[in-house]
């Protein structure tokens, strides 16, 4: 089932990010030997980045309550579906039936999760006017860090890595034109943003 998995998750991966991912390996141009390890990282963090990039653009609570209750609702009914013994015999060995029960409990509980302490009118606004640079500068500084960490697998000359680290770093945050020269040469010096890299 881990093997069903991971190829089904590795396809998908692919499909969304195959360009993605065939750009940053000839930046990065890993040794031989190293490109399978050089290309699980790379997967790896593609996967992340995008996924603490979406927590942080989270929908307003009730419309995020509603739609995991629609989930959930929707579980329930794939999950009585695959109780039909018609169904072909590949479905019922490999389709991942425990993960789609762990998915409908763990959308069960958000959908019953109480909501956050709101916050005054006031903090409201300003959260509103500050949160956007913020969010944008530590989504740049998380793909500076993780192109920093990927440059490792590199089998280019020195003198090529600074460029191919800035391109790099632009691919990793979604924006191939991004000028990210003032965060990789922090990164590269060791320095952390006042609010931690996240």
């Amino acid at each position: 089932m881990d093997d069903f998995m991971d190829g089904f998750l590795k396809e998908k991966l692919q499909a969304m990010h195959g360009a993605t991912v065939r750009r940053a390996m000839a930046l990065i141009k890993p040794a031989a030997a190293r490109r399978e390890e050089c290309l699980s990282h790379l997967e790896t963090a593609i996967v992340d980045l995008e996924y603490i990039n979406a927590q942080e653009r989270k929908p307003l609570f009730k419309d995020t309550k509603r739609a995991v209750k629609r989930l959930a609702d929707a579980l329930v009914r794939v999950e009585h579906a695959l109780k039909n013994k018609d169904l072909p015999w590949e479905v019922h060995k490999f389709f991942p039936h425990a993960e789609i029960s762990e998915w409908r409990i763990k959308m069960k509980e958000a959908a019953a999760a109480k909501a956050p302490v709101k916050l005054s009118r006031k903090a409201a606004a300003v959260n509103a006017m500050v949160k956007p640079s913020r969010k944008a500068a530590a989504a740049k500084h998380r793909a500076v860090r993780a192109a920093l960490s990927l440059m490792y697998y590199s089998s280019a000359p020195d003198t090529a890595k600074g460029r191919c680290f800035c391109e790099l770093a632009a691919l990793l945050y979604g924006e191939r034109n991004a000028n990210l020269v003032k965060q990789c040469k922090a990164a590269r010096l060791g320095q952390t943003p006042k609010w931690g890299w996240k």
